[in-house]
């Protein structure tokens, strides 16, 4: 699945500009939160979202103008912040986003040209695709990749201050979870955590699943010859959720032994009570301990309806993004 950036970089090519714009801080209640983004094309079509509503209308309403005014490639970034309130109800005021929802957002935009920014915008899609180092720069001179190694001290998207202004977001993703089953449930939840823009890796054993095979949803696929591998090929598992939803009752314990033995973000397994009660005698009777045991969560999954493979993915997403908001 190509990602934002490749996206960009595709459109780019065509040879002419484009407007982007990302939501780099934001307060509480803002309907654009860190990390949002979009860009508008040149006939008016846009990709993403900063959030939607009547902001966004009137900054795509801009994008057009600008590109449609063929300003010169001199036109640099710019850093604005957007208040979701008003002081007179029958009028928008400077920073004021026109919304009055309470919170604000701040956005990072600027005019990107083939001629001068498509060999940066397709150097950051592929680094953006290998996913694991550089970041995204962009101050008040224009946009950079910068190769550097991830800090998981920093946030992803950080905006420093200390000489004029700087938004750096790096590439590593840090949503990321590892599906071990490729069926039916681990496609719907594929598709689901795609779709929130999250990292995902799928894991099975199975080379001739249909469900596994042409998952275009993940953004990685491992093939194992036993389930309690996968775990130890993520490249990130301190920054992974595992959710083990094999089709059978021993490799869901052969991919659970094999999680318990990574720094993984959480476990998490599918079943009923019976089935789960029948993997954590399994799991001790090959000496798993009690805070072993304790790492794993089961039944997977919010309390809700959730029989078919995609009310189980929405169960599943939910309880992962409560997580995630931690």
């Amino acid at each position: 699945m190509k990602g934002f950036w490749g996206r960009l970089a595709d459109e780019l090519g065509r040879g002419a500009p484009l407007w982007l714009v990302m939501v780099v801080a934001h307060g509480r209640g803002s309907p654009g939160t860190v990390g949002a983004r979009m860009f508008v094309c040149s006939d008016g079509r846009q990709v993403g979202t900063i959030g939607g509503s009547v902001l966004e209308f009137a900054l795509v309403r801009r994008a057009r103008e600008l590109l449609s005014a063929a300003r010169s490639a001199a036109d640099m970034p710019q850093l604005e912040r957007f208040v979701h309130r008003r002081a007179d109800p029958d009028h928008i005021a400077p920073g004021e986003s026109g919304l009055i929802c309470s919170g604000w957002q701040q956005h990072v935009s600027l005019i990107l040209w083939p001629a001068r920014d498509l060999d940066t915008i397709r150097a950051i899609a592929a680094a953006a695709a290998r996913g694991d180092h550089g970041s995204v720069a962009i101050t008040c001179e224009g946009i950079a990749l910068d190769e550097a190694g991830p800090d998981l001290t920093l946030p992803a998207i950080d905006l420093d201050w200390d000489h004029g202004w700087r938004v750096r977001e790096q590439l590593l993703h840090r949503q990321r979870v590892a599906i071990f089953g490729g069926g039916h449930c681990g496609l719907a939840l594929s598709r689901v955590m795609a779709e929130l823009d999250w990292h995902v890796t799928v894991i099975d054993r199975r080379p001739d699943l249909a469900t596994f095979r042409d998952n275009s949803c993940a953004e990685q696929s491992l093939l194992v010859d036993d389930f309690a591998a996968g775990a130890a090929a993520l490249s990130w598992p301190e920054l992974t959720d595992a959710i083990v939803m094999t089709p059978d009752y021993h490799s869901d314990v052969r991919a659970l032994l094999g999680c318990l033995d990574q720094p993984l973000r959480s476990i998490g397994v599918m079943g009923s009570p019976a089935k789960l009660r029948a993997i954590r005698a399994s799991l001790s009777a090959a000496g798993v301990d009690a805070a072993g045991l304790a790492r794993i969560r089961g039944p997977v999954g919010l309390r809700m309806k959730s029989d078919t493979p995609s009310e189980i993915a929405v169960s599943v997403a939910a309880e992962l993004l409560q997580f995630a908001a931690r």
